[in-house]
């Protein structure tokens, strides 16, 4: 039986809950989530600024599907933000997955919208597949099923470009 009480959000939605958000490294979880379609304990993996080339605009993404995107300006954006201020210990961006789920859900609420967790993952995958980008390249992009791009490779294929356009 589907689950009928997940909502499906538009591009509009996600414009929306990305300003809803406050914090600048709140904003750069839900960027993440929303602009490169990371999972929540994605997220909660990184190491900054060891894991995000600046100057490439990628973001190396540690857990099960290990790989290395090229991303959105949004979340280019947000990333260097946070880079900009010392990271506190006790700060969102160092908080639990938990932590960062709580903020995501905040967000969806100032926004006005209801929503779950993996609702911008699946926005993000939509707008991929909207952009008409290949089946096997959005899986490499987004870890999907544990698809594996090829070594070395930097995952880009258009998606960062069409998140942008769609998100901005």
């Amino acid at each position: 039986m589907p689950d009928l009480t997940r909502v499906t959000l538009t591009p509009e939605h996600g414009r929306a809950i990305l300003h809803a958000v406050e914090g600048t490294e709140a904003r750069a979880a839900v960027a993440l989530m929303f602009a490169a379609g990371l999972h929540g304990r994605e997220v909660v993996a990184l190491r900054l600024p060891a894991d995000y080339d600046r100057e490439a605009g990628v973001l190396r993404v540690r857990g099960e599907t290990p790989r290395t995107i090229r991303l959105a300006a949004v979340c280019r954006t947000a990333l260097d933000a946070v880079l900009r201020i010392p990271l506190s210990p006790w700060g969102p961006w160092r908080g639990s997955v938990t932590t960062r789920s709580g903020t995501l859900v905040r967000a969806l609420h100032r926004a006005g919208l209801a929503g779950d967790i993996h609702a911008p993952r699946h926005l993000a995958l939509r707008l991929a597949w909207e952009a008409h980008a290949d089946p096997l390249r959005i899986a490499h992009y987004f870890g999907v099923d544990g698809a594996l791009p090829p070594a070395g490779e930097v995952c880009d294929h258009g998606i960062p470009a069409a998140l942008d356009q769609a998100l901005r």
